[in-house]
């Protein structure tokens, strides 16, 4: 086994990993560095392979399988996924301060349970709080949040997100300047408080 390490392994859960293989024998292995949240100066045999790319790759499949289930899930939810939940409910109280705006009567709507998100768009659609193109816009997010909330290996793809980013960019009355590489939440959020802010709707 080489001495030298041929990669640095650093996964998104803080573990940190030199990564060594032997090119005569194929063997891999990994050393946890000192600092490494688990696994500190501990040597993973891993497998052998035959080429260096293979050695990498083998290594970050051990890695991951050495994490718990509540590392796995919980200790590696990534920024996007949270995100999308906390967007999700932010955008739930502006549709709602929006719906207690606009209803004479909306106190009936809200006594027992809030409705849910989905009917909650359809409604802002119905009564042109929102127009056709922002509504679907809102359920595609609604879709992503789902997926985000109910399955624990799913995380929003880049695609995902630009697709949104440039539904937002092509609205009517869009004058925000970004980029179609740009997070769409931050503008989707502007975009509903300041419909919300035009209906006279406060906090609630």
């Amino acid at each position: 086994m080489t001495k030298t390490p041929i990669h640095r392994l650093v996964t998104r859960h803080g573990r940190v990993y030199d990564v060594f293989w032997d090119v005569e024998s194929g063997d891999v292995s990994m050393k946890g560095l000192p600092w490494s949240l688990t696994d500190a100066n501990v040597t993973v045999q891993v497998g052998r392979v035959a080429s260096e790319a293979e050695a990498i790759g083998a290594a970050e499949t051990a890695a991951y399988e050495r994490l718990s289930t509540f590392s796995k899930y919980v200790g590696g939810t990534t920024m996007g996924k949270s995100e999308v939940i906390a967007v999700h409910l932010l955008v739930e109280h502006i549709l709602i301060r929006c719906l207690h705006a606009i209803l004479p009567d909306p106190a009936p709507l809200f006594r027992s349970r809030a409705p849910s998100f989905s009917l909650l768009v359809s409604l802002c659609e119905a009564h042109c709080v929102v127009s056709h193109k922002l509504a679907g816009i809102l359920r595609a997010l609604n879709s992503l949040r789902n997926k985000c909330a109910h399955s624990l290996t799913f995380d929003p793809s880049n695609e995902e997100l630009d697709r949104i980013m440039t539904q937002l960019i092509e609205l009517d009355g869009v004058d925000v300047e970004v980029s179609a590489d740009d997070d769409p939440w931050p503008l989707l959020c502007e975009l509903l408080e300041r419909r919300a802010s035009e209906l006279g709707a406060t906090d609630i």
